[in-house]
């Protein structure tokens, strides 16, 4: 293009446009000078990333380098990568501090003939996504929890956060939100509600423009380990999250205990490794599959006789509920507790009934004294079910009842805090208590070696129909331990017994009986019996050989179902945890204990009370809890674990089982007989 004589009117921007290639260049004709343009008025960039900031000048005369000005946001900088003519900035890596407005300034001419021209550019400088910290590494957690993940991300601009699981989806019900914490920082949080096992894996916390620009991430590995959550499904196909070990139930109803997990399930009877419910459909109980996932316990027509604990174990997990249809229901985890000089314990309890029992309908006593927060020592819970107790032992020991009182019914809970048990071992005998507060002990063993063979003296307060226990244990666990039971009916007949536990279940009779002796007594509201074994195990299978160190367990208070010759058909659970020893008890040798007994020498047995109906001597000296009466007791017998009535009281009972070789009243009987016979054969001759 040619210009001759070129006037006001050409003055223009012109395009040169090769669009074969898609190519232009742009010229601006003018008749001002100096003149001043930006190449690109506006420029964004991503902060770290290189930049030029370009104009353009010209005059009449040529412009040189000290005729331009640099300005930043109207400040005047001289620093910088410009080139030789100073009409372009170099920024190599963009920040936030370059943000704003440039402005090129030239002048040209001088004196009154000097003028001027400037031009600007903006630029942006963007501040790319920054994941500050991502989402956290969390394991150990057990489904049916509630798990949150994290991802804290700031950015100069607009930004997206998202999440996602490798290699899967995110869980159903899964919840995202996402907050302000301070000027351009966000934070993310994915929850997922009843998080399951195959939730596991790893979690990607994404952060990028609104455009997709500039992404990126963090891992966070979320690792769940199996669980089990118990649901009550009524007739009407209604579920309810069962959230306490007690569940009360009305007598004949209809009703299932769906457990939910991850793994093989299977409903046991017991605390844990019980016998399987059966899963014969005829039966109630009986297990069955709803789904893969879960295994539900069916039960029709609840009866008393079905009220227990059922445990559902599932990939190593196990989750157990007492069931029962006593109004109202009360259950504690544990009963019985062994104090110091003093105490600070807690004394727990869970209700449940209709109507459901409230605060108000619960009552604690201890040693028939009413307990508020009045009280010294104790604070009571806002709901009632907790008695917290703080103080010197010899104000709070002895027994703790919790009364239940709603328009169904009363039912009650026995506590008992006892400073007074005892422990003590030598190598020919020793012996054990608790609960000896106020009058005779609840629970007390006594042992005596002789030779080759030990006696037991085993006494518990207990009604007709429960038992009492001792048992011998390498781990002090519940599995492999060998275990002497005795308990008498209501007619006075009764059994003692040698059992193998295998587990949280009803041990079966030992295939070999160990003992050599026998006795038991009920009298005064006591179960007492007295066996005799060998020290060492003469069946090593089901036997604990007590020639070496072991455990001692001390139990009582189950059930046992005993028929009228006194024969022990059936036991349940203890309702309360047993008593171990704290160390190994060691029982000596033949050579260390000599001697015989006498009830293995002839069958006669001179502290045998049999026949008077008294409780056998205490061998420990010092123990003061043996003056034969029963402990004041103005609360009813605890019913908690069965929902059934307290037995009535058995007068005092002289009945017992002697299961030695003879009995001592034939041998007397029989030695008169001789006399008499001799006597008249002396008179004939």
């Amino acid at each position: 293009m040619l210009f001759s004589n070129p006037v006001a009117n050409d003055a223009c921007i012109y395009i040169c446009r090769d669009s074969a290639n898609n190519e232009e260049e742009m010229l601006n004709i003018t008749h001002a000078s100096p003149v001043a343009q930006a190449v690109n008025p506006l420029l964004t960039v991503v902060g770290g990333s290189p930049v030029t900031i370009e104009f353009y000048a010209s005059a009449i005369q040529p412009i040189q380098p000290g005729n331009i000005t640099w300005k930043l946001n109207s400040i005047k900088f001289t620093s910088g990568l410009f080139d030789s003519w100073k009409r372009s900035l170099y920024i190599p890596s963009a920040a936030a501090s370059d943000n704003g407005t440039y402005l090129f300034a030239v002048t040209s001419g001088t004196g009154a003939l000097q003028s001027s021209a400037a031009a600007t550019v903006d630029l942006i400088v963007i501040t790319p996504s920054t994941i500050v910290s991502g989402p956290q590494n969390v394991s150990g957690v057990k489904e049916w929890s509630s798990i949150s993940l994290s991802c804290t991300v700031m950015a100069g601009t607009s930004f997206n956060i998202s999440w996602s699981k490798l290699n899967g989806t995110l869980p159903v019900n899964t919840n995202i939100s996402t907050q302000s914490n301070g000027e351009n920082t966000m934070i993310s949080t994915l929850t997922i509600p009843n998080v399951r096992v195959v939730d596991s894996g790893s979690y990607q916390c994404s952060s990028s423009f609104t455009n997709g620009s500039n992404y990126t991430s963090s891992l966070g590995t979320l690792n769940i380990t199996g669980s089990i959550q118990l649901m009550l499904i009524d007739t009407n196909n209604e579920s309810s999250l069962v959230t306490s070990p007690l569940l009360y139930v009305p007598t004949l109803s209809n009703f299932n205990i769906e457990c939910q997990g991850t793994g093989e399930f299977d409903w046991s009877e017991g605390l844990g490794g019980g016998a399987s419910v059966t899963s014969e459909a005829s039966e109630s109980p009986h297990q069955f599959n709803t789904s893969t996932m879960f295994r539900s316990l069916a039960f029709e027509s609840f009866q008393a006789a079905n009220s227990g604990y059922y445990t559902c174990t599932s990939a190593g997990e196990e989750e157990t509920v007492f069931i029962t249809d006593a109004n109202p229901a009360v259950y504690s985890p544990r009963s019985t507790f062994r104090v110091n000089n003093h105490t600070n314990l807690s004394l727990i309890i869970y209700t449940d009934g209709s109507p459901l029992p409230t605060p108000s309908s619960i009552t604690w006593y201890h040693n028939n004294m009413t307990i508020d927060n009045s009280s010294p020592y104790y604070t009571i819970s806002e709901d009632s079910t907790v008695c917290s107790i703080m103080g010197p032992s010899e104000e709070v020991t002895g027994n703790y009842t919790v009364l239940v009182t709603t328009s169904a019914g009363t039912n009650t809970k026995h506590f008992y805090i006892d400073p007074k048990s005892f422990s003590n071992s030598s190598t020919c005998g020793g012996g054990y208590s608790y609960g000896c507060t106020n009058g005779p002990c609840l629970y007390r063993a006594t042992w005596l070696v002789k030779g080759e063979h030990v006696q037991f003296n085993v006494t518990g307060r207990v009604s007709t129909g429960r038992w009492v226990a001792i048992g011998f244990s390498d781990n002090r666990l519940m599995a492999q331990t060998d275990i002497v039971l005795a308990a008498v009916s209501s007619n006075g007949r009764g059994e003692v017994t040698d059992k193998w536990a295998t587990g949280h279940t009803m041990p079966p009779a030992d295939d070999r009986d160990n003992i050599l002796y026998s006795r038991v007594i009920y009298s005064n509201g006591y179960t007492s019996f007295t066996f005799i074994r060998t020290v060492s195990a003469v069946d090593t299978t089901q036997d604990i050989d007590l020639s070496s160190p072991r455990f001692f367990v001390y139990a009582l208070n189950g059930a046992a179902t005993v028929n009228a010759d006194g024969t022990i058909t059936s036991i349940g659970q203890h309702p309360d945890t047993p008593m171990i020893s704290d160390d190994h008890i060691t029982l000596g040798n033949p050579a260390q204990c000599p001697g015989v007994f006498d009830e293995l020498n002839t069958g006669t047995d001179p502290t045998d009370t049999a026949s008077t109906g008294t409780s056998p001597p205490n061998t420990v000296p010092t123990d003061t809890a043996s003056t034969g009466t029963s402990p004041p007791d103005t609360v009813p017998t605890d019913t908690a674990s069965t929902g059934t009535s307290p037995p009535d009281t058995v007068p005092t009972d002289t009945a017992s089982t002697d299961t030695g070789p003879t009995d001592g009243n034939a041998t007397m009987m029989l030695s008169v007989f001789v006399l008499i016979f001799c006597t008249l054969l002396a008179y004939l001759i």
